[in-house]
């Protein structure tokens, strides 16, 4: 077998050669890759902060709603039924009024009568 030929030196550079070119494109292959990662992480970046602006725009949005609201005088806030009112309610309707009359004579909103008259008959209460 005749292995003279790998002792060429025009053999050895021809290797040598084709070792430093595939070298030299897996490094710039790498590089462009590298790069098309960094830019994906930039759009991310300049999304994501968009999307915090947002998220911090929203937010202080609804804390100025919350302040409002709680900057609003408590009479402008209007009470559900208090203790005397219900048993004004209670005593009405075992006089047999309905909700509507009871309603507008405490000047309540009828679904509040309603309500209270149904939770009132839930907990067996009319058994006095």
């Amino acid at each position: 077998m005749h292995i003279d030929w790998v002792t060429n030196p025009l053999v050895q550079y021809g290797v040598m050669g084709g070792g430093m070119v595939a070298c030299l494109s897996l490094f710039l292959t790498f590089k462009m890759e590298v790069a098309q990662v960094r830019r994906r992480v930039d759009k991310s970046r300049t999304t994501l902060s968009d999307h915090f602006q947002n998220i911090e725009s929203v937010i202080a949005t609804l804390r100025d709603r919350v302040s409002a609201v709680e900057e609003r005088p408590a009479s402008a806030q209007r009470p559900g039924l208090n203790l005397t009112k219900r048993s004004q309610a209670l005593r009405m309707h075992h006089r047999g009024e309905s909700a509507e009359t009871i309603a507008a004579a405490l000047q309540t909103p009828c679904n509040e009568i309603n309500l209270l008259l149904k939770v009132h008959k839930k907990l067996g209460s009319d058994q006095e």
